[in-house]
């Protein structure tokens, strides 16, 4: 995999540790909002640890298996991400009034972010080893 897929890819996985951290802190405040503003970096550890198919492959060396399980654990989130674009935008084009603008940013976030990695590990070729010239 070339550098700046890795980059990419560690990237990535941080967007989407910290969006998912920042919304989840964002439930929080809504439910007990005294407690929740010290939990943000609870839950930033927790997802960057729960996003472990963006960086593992970036920080460990080449491997075909590695990168395809990874691949297919991306899958999940991508899918999480479409349910929740499938149900927030048919709530914006009828019924405005129960329509959560942060559902849809969520939704879009994760459904881009999970698709954009999936994308770089199923197809991403190998970089090519360079050959040693021995004298």
């Amino acid at each position: 995999m070339k550098a700046w897929h890795r980059v990419l890819l560690v990237c990535l996985g941080l967007i989407s540790a910290f969006v998912l951290a920042i919304f989840q802190t964002m439930f929080d405040v809504g439910v007990d909002g005294e407690l929740a503003a010290s939990f943000l970096f609870w839950w930033l550890v927790h997802f960057v640890a729960l996003s472990f198919p963006f960086w593992l492959p970036a920080l460990l060396p080449n491997g075909v298996y590695l990168r395809r399980v990874c691949g297919v654990f991306l899958l999940f989130p991508c899918y999480i991400g479409i349910t929740i674009l499938l149900k927030q935008v048919p709530k914006l084009l009828k019924d405005y009034a129960t329509f959560s603008p942060f559902d849809l940013t969520l939704g879009v976030t994760v459904t881009m972010v999970s698709a954009i990695a999936a994308f770089i590990l199923f197809f991403a070729t190998p970089a090519p080893d360079k050959e040693r010239k021995i004298l």
